[in-house]
Order: structure tokens, then sequence, then C-alpha cells
């Protein structure tokens, strides 16, 4: 893909991650935020269940768990930079996602329908960006993405999908 795509797309993502909340999360419970990406590591702040005006710096994902998000969250007295699970994250402005969790030495494999057995249209490298989300129908997300300036629509597994950081 062409550098002039990138640039642009950076330069947008930065303003489309300012309007994410937390969803999930009992009304009489909090979201912690942790120093690493793991539910065991220290605690450095916590999420309201009704917060919003979330800054996600970038996500990654650990193997057989759904993506972390390093976030950035202003409250009316500090600011908190720590990781969330994804999971309880939604951020419906976010539009540009990118491969990952797939093997370096693999590719992801875009489908016709959301179903492992239909027919493969494309893939995309492990380090793929810049791919638009369409929807999401249970474990499968209808995306689009520029392959050599044609646009490809299909369906990938969404578990391989995460908010590009830039």
């Amino acid at each position: 893909m062409k550098l002039a795509y990138f640039l642009s797309l950076a330069i947008t993502s930065t303003f489309l991650s300012a309007s994410c909340y937390v969803t999930g999360v009992a009304p009489y419970d909090t979201l912690n935020i942790r120093i690493a990406p793991s539910h065991k590591a220290k605690k450095v702040g916590e999420l309201a269940p009704n917060a919003s005006g979330i800054d996600i710096i970038y996500c990654k994902r650990k193997p057989y768990s759904s993506p972390w998000c390093k976030i950035k969250y202003y409250s009316s007295s500090s600011k908190v930079v720590g990781w969330v699970n994804s999971k309880y994250l939604y951020c419906p402005t976010i539009n540009y996602y990118c491969v990952d969790g797939v093997s370096r030495y693999d590719t992801l494999a875009v489908r016709d329908h959301p179903s492992y057995r239909s027919r493969k249209i494309g893939e995309l490298s492990p380090y793929a960006e810049g791919i638009k989300k369409i929807r999401c129908v249970r474990n499968w997300c209808k995306i689009s993405y520029l392959d050599d300036g044609v646009k490809i629509i299909g369906w990938v597994n969404k578990r391989y999908l995460v908010p590009c950081g830039y």
C-alpha cells in the first residue's frame, strides 16, 4: 500500500480513539487498569462501569485470550495510563484495524462468507494494517481493505483483529 494512505490513516485514527467507553461491567463493579497486559499484573487504577472518553494507545493479543489495550484516561483529578482487557471496551468510532495473533509464517484467510468452510477470496499478512471493519456476526467480521489498489470485501475471524495503535 502507498505511504500517503498510511499517513492519512495515522492522522485520522489518532482522533478516533477518544470516544471509547466501558461496557460489560456490572453497575456495582469497576474495570481495573493494570500496569501490564495481564489480569495478574499490578492494578494502577480503575474505571467506573459507565466511564467514557477513554483513549486507546494500542492493543495487542496474547495467545488464547482477548486483546489487551493500553489506554490513557483523564479523570477529574488525574491521568491514568495502563492496560485493560478489550472485551470491556466499546469504541464505535474506531474504523481501522490491524491483524494480530497470526504467526509471522502464516496469513489470515479472507473468506466470501462467515465460515471457515467458505471459499477463500484473499489473505492478509500477519502485519496487515488499515483494515476497515464493516460489521461482525458472532465470531466473524466483514471487512474491507485495499490489495494493490483494489478494494476487497470479505470475512475474517474476529479474534485476529485489533484496533490499530498509531
